[in-house]
């Protein structure tokens, strides 16, 4: 009859350690999916001069797929913003090659069955005729001392993003200066 307890508690002990274990790790899942089977994407900057002191040496980046004309998003996305004026709505961006660089193709409210899309916040822009999206992939760390030069390329609107994507799941890999 002991033995049967210190089975059930050395299988209390596993379920314990697991679990935590386990959720741990189903977190680096869509991660893992996105560097291995991703897209990869390149995305050009524009000019954004914000700081931030508890941060380090990082790069606030801007992308030209954040300013993006009515004609390009869904006339469910205008409305939707039109009628949450001082919230955010999540959008889907699909992009498209263009040359070297990916442009947005359309913004939507529904996530597309194919191509490739990033995951967005819209909102209502000061710009006319213009929304504002934001992506989680805006700030980019750098090794100490290189994060002034390559915002200073950012503000003159030579540096570029590229980003893995993968069904609307961007991983920032790296900026650098358009070559």
């Amino acid at each position: 009859m002991k033995r049967v307890g210190t089975l059930v508690a050395s299988h209390s002990f596993l379920i314990v350690l697991l679990v935590p274990l386990l959720f741990l790790g189903s977190m680096l899942v869509v991660p893992g999916i996105t560097l291995l089977s991703g897209t990869s994407v390149t995305l050009k900057t524009i000019p954004l001069d914000p700081r931030d002191l508890f941060y380090g040496d990082h790069v606030n980046l801007q992308f030209e797929a954040s300013q993006v004309s009515i004609n390009k998003a869904d006339k469910d996305v205008l409305t939707t913003l039109k009628n949450r004026s001082s919230d955010t709505v999540s959008v889907f961006v699909e992009i498209v090659p263009d040359g070297d660089l990916y442009v947005v193709k359309q913004v939507t409210l529904h996530e597309p069955e194919s191509g490739i899309y990033i995951k967005g916040e819209a909102y209502t822009s000061m710009e006319p005729n213009t929304i504002q999206v934001n992506y989680s992939f805006d700030v980019f760390y750098v090794e100490e001392n290189k994060g002034l030069e390559l915002e200073e390329l950012s503000r003159n609107g030579e540096l570029i993003a590229e980003l893995k994507v993968w069904r609307g799941h961007t991983i920032l890999q790296k900026v650098a200066p358009i070559r």
